[in-house]
């Protein structure tokens, strides 16, 4: 018997996800065509490996720690919200009667340069998903404020963003979600537009490096440069 093998098999149990057709707002800030592909639950041709279903699995860890800690001060957790006419689906991770909270665990490493980049730009320009992640969850449970908590998973350290919903932010997001709805409402595959991940020293985003649908995605990139 060997433990890793006995961990692994656990992580990695496959669900089948019925086509909802609704918006969750862990998608946004994606690449377009590859939210299209999350909501149609397309096949992955890039599926997590079990490495990465064990980090995913030790961030939940992490995320269950805080929540049962804040869950004492008087938050729900787990709050959930489904709007089929506005197409939406959401879990928030923790709300009271002011602000929606958003928990996410990060490497130590990734932690500390965020901090730092943290001393010349927003919390905004460094994880706009995130941020607008939590916005979607605040419009439909109508609630002011957004607090994004980040805890390193080495050492237990917090950083935290308490962060007010405007007009500008809402906009955002809901012109997001409806673009992709379209899309998908019309069975029409979305450009491929990464932009998250930037890489400082290219300029460029490396989403691709990190997408499920990597190998199906540059397939058909390919077949149309054929067509050109």
């Amino acid at each position: 018997m060997k433990v890793q093998d006995l961990i692994d098999k656990q992580l990695d149990v496959k669900r089948d996800r019925p086509f909802s057709g609704l918006y969750n707002p862990s998608l946004l800030g994606q690449c377009k065509r590859r939210q299209y592909y999350s909501i149609t639950r397309e096949e992955q041709s890039n599926p997590p490996d079990s490495r990465t279903l064990r980090v995913f699995h030790c961030g939940n860890i992490f995320h269950d720690f805080i929540q049962n800690i804040i869950k004492e001060q008087g938050y729900d957790i787990e709050v959930e919200y489904k709007d089929k006419l506005n197409g939406v689906s959401l879990r928030a991770d923790a709300v009271n009667s002011e602000e929606v909270v958003e928990i996410k665990s990060m490497h130590s490493r990734g932690f500390w340069y965020m901090k730092k980049n943290l001393e010349t730009s927003h919390i905004y320009d460094i994880k706009p998903e995130h941020v607008k992640q939590g916005v979607m969850s605040a419009i439909y449970l109508e609630r002011p404020l957004v607090r994004l908590i980040y805890v390193s998973k080495d050492d237990l350290c917090i950083a935290e963003f308490l962060i007010k919903v405007t007009d500008e932010m809402i906009k955002e997001v809901d012109e997001e979600k409806e673009i992709v709805l379209w899309h998908v409402e019309h069975k029409e595959l979305p450009k491929a537009e990464p932009k998250l991940y930037v890489d400082k020293r290219t300029g460029k985003p490396k989403e691709c490096t990190y997408c499920s649908y990597k190998d199906k995605c540059s397939g058909i990139e390919k077949e149309a440069k054929n067509e050109l």
